[in-house]
């Protein structure tokens, strides 16, 4: 009887739980399983952010070159002007930086709007090295009378006007020359889910010509 009642209480012991070894390996695989499920789900939102961020870029670049055609188009009286030594049917077309216009002209109020879309040096490379401004100087019988600028794009790697000019030194047509580093958060996820290639680069090229050439009498 007490050699029953011994087995009894054996086998009730071996049957109580796990020990502590098991219990130690599962809590690992478990561990191990619940990072590396988590990795990827990192690493998925990252790749997404990689892709819209990069698309997002792209079209907002296709609009600021669309808002430039659209100066071009119903602009007057470009510049920079023709320097003095350039030949316009022999030179390439004349670099700038900077492109310069009429924007609007009130010869009743004696009002004229100049704008100007110029490529600028940034101070935090993460946003650079450059980016595209817009500056607009509001005359008034030849006096400055209001002003402002913003930021049209950042991110630019390159960005260069191409003036062509025709015999009288007017501007004929103006290609616009952008290259754009998409914002792709590409060290973040190079720290949390390793290297998923560079975002592409962005290239948009366009050659519009003024709508209306104005010439001096």
């Amino acid at each position: 009887m007490n050699t029953l009642t011994h087995r009894n209480l054996r086998t009730r012991a071996h049957r109580r739980g796990f020990s502590l070894i098991e219990m130690l390996i599962a809590l690992t695989i478990t561990a191990t399983l619940l990072t590396a499920a988590l990795s990827a789900l990192d690493t998925a939102f990252k790749s997404y952010k990689f892709t819209t961020d990069s698309a997002s870029t792209h079209v907002v670049s296709r609009i600021v070159v669309h808002r430039i055609n659209s100066i071009v188009r119903n602009g007057v009286e470009f510049g920079p002007e023709m320097p003095e030594d350039f030949l316009p049917e022999t030179d390439p077309p004349f670099e700038s930086d900077h492109l310069t216009f009429v924007a609007r002209e009130d010869e009743e109020n004696l009002i004229r709007v100049i704008g100007r879309v110029e490529r600028r040096e940034v101070d935090d490379l993460n946003d650079g090295p450059f980016a595209l401004w817009y500056e607009e100087e509001t005359y008034t019988n030849g006096t400055l009378t209001a002003s402002e600028e913003r930021p049209l794009l950042t991110g630019l790697l390159a960005a260069t006007f191409f003036l062509r000019y025709d015999d009288l030194g007017v501007v004929s047509s103006i290609t616009t020359d952008l290259t754009i580093k998409p914002n792709d958060f590409r060290e973040s996820i190079a720290i949390h889910a390793g290297n998923l290639g560079d975002a592409p680069i962005i290239r948009l090229v366009s050659t519009i010509n003024p709508r209306r050439i104005e010439y001096d009498d």
